[in-house]
């Protein structure tokens, strides 16, 4: 299981990060409010990405924690926008997407797993550099055996070069 879920995120990965040659490399910094083992902690990450058209894909490195728990995360997000001629006209492009991540809840002891979801949000384009987005993370976190899923309202700003 482990061997199949690696390569579906390495092939995801590497066929939409780099398929397109009109394709916007972007960096970030992230904020989030995670719901995790019926507890809330603040979570701060920085994110990889490109985006390609309707299509963008994002690598971000995470970590929550409060009083009793921490919860580290590797997340891969692959996003397309949708109803592009409705919000053509806007500055906001809404998205809907799936997500993978591989994480480690500690609590009393170190539980690590993978998890899968959907994810879906708004950016906000402030010009060809800069944008924000607002997004919220449904996953299902059954292999991880202290937590049943993550939910997660996440706000990051992107710079792209």
């Amino acid at each position: 299981m482990t061997k199949i879920i690696i390569s579906t995120i390495l092939t995801l990965s590497s066929t939409l990060l780099y398929a397109d040659n009109l394709s916007y490399t972007f960096v970030g910094t992230q904020a989030s409010i995670d719901r995790f083992s019926g507890t809330t902690a603040p979570s701060f990450g920085i994110k990889y990405g490109k985006q390609a058209d309707m299509w963008r894909t994002a690598l971000s490195l995470n970590y929550a924690k409060n009083a009793n728990d921490s919860l580290t995360s590797l997340l891969l997000d692959v996003n397309r926008g949708v109803l592009s001629k409705v919000f053509k006209d806007f500055q906001a492009k809404p998205y809907v997407g799936l997500s993978m991540a591989m994480m480690s809840h500690k609590e009393k002891k170190s539980n690590s797993g993978y998890a899968y979801g959907l994810n879906g949000g708004f950016t906000y384009l402030f010009d060809d550099n800069i944008d924000i987005d607002l997004g919220l993370h449904y996953m299902s976190a059954s292999q991880i055996k202290s937590m049943n899923n993550l939910t997660d309202v996440t706000l990051s700003v992107h710079y792209f070069y």
